[in-house]
């Protein structure tokens, strides 16, 4: 088979692939998943309103603030959920919001939601979803990470890939095919938060405390 060959046929597999990928977005227990396009903001813009927050709903054991061990900004991690932002009483199935409080960029205001998290049928595993760009004051290009509490001091972010992938260089002789592939040995879950309050009772704490 000549080169525009296998590229015609893998054109097609793809093309194929589509309706699959589409159905693929329906989830089985909870329909079309709301996934918005952009960051919003809450009510919850202080460490002191963030612990009102904490204290009055019934939420998961991981709610409380944190700092970010990618660039060190302050984070409320509340009840809530992407639908209807900051509850009043307990949230059902332990959804949680991410609630910058002190950002290193000067423009991204306190209140601001980074992400949200839905909760697993794995314990202390939620399904996650981040913005991950800013044009300097809104957040935006939500991804999916699984939020998984090490311990009570701990959380980790995973980046998930989910997709169908298709390399045409599987297709070409053998010849030539690129001698090099990307490598990435960074260890997973080394992103996340670290816990500030309240402390845990069960874990040390991430930094070390002095009297």
């Amino acid at each position: 088979m000549t080169l525009r060959g296998y590229i015609l046929r893998a054109a097609a597999l793809l093309l194929t692939a589509a309706p699959w990928q589409a159905r693929a977005e329906i989830h089985l227990f909870g329909g079309t998943e709301p996934t918005p396009a952009e960051s919003w903001r809450v009510e919850c813009t202080t460490d002191s309103a963030a612990c009102a927050i904490v204290e009055r709903t019934a939420g998961p054991t991981v709610t409380g603030i944190w700092q970010a061990t990618a660039d060190g900004a302050r984070v409320a991690v509340i009840s809530g959920s992407a639908a209807g932002g900051v509850p009043q009483g307990a949230v059902a199935r332990g959804s949680l919001l991410f609630v910058i409080l002190r950002s290193p960029r000067p423009g991204i205001l306190p209140g601001t939601v980074m992400g949200w998290a839905t909760p697993t049928a794995k314990d202390g595993k939620w399904d996650a979803r981040i913005f991950t760009a800013t044009d300097g004051r809104t957040l935006s290009k939500p991804m999916r990470f699984t939020l998984t509490a090490g311990d009570n001091s701990h959380l980790q972010l995973v980046p998930v890939k989910k997709g169908l992938k298709i390399s045409l260089w599987r297709w070409l002789p053998y010849m030539i095919r690129p001698g090099f592939t990307e490598v990435d040995d960074r260890e997973k879950g080394l992103d996340g938060f670290l816990r500030v309050w309240p402390p845990s009772l069960t874990s040390p704490p991430p930094t070390p405390v002095y009297l």
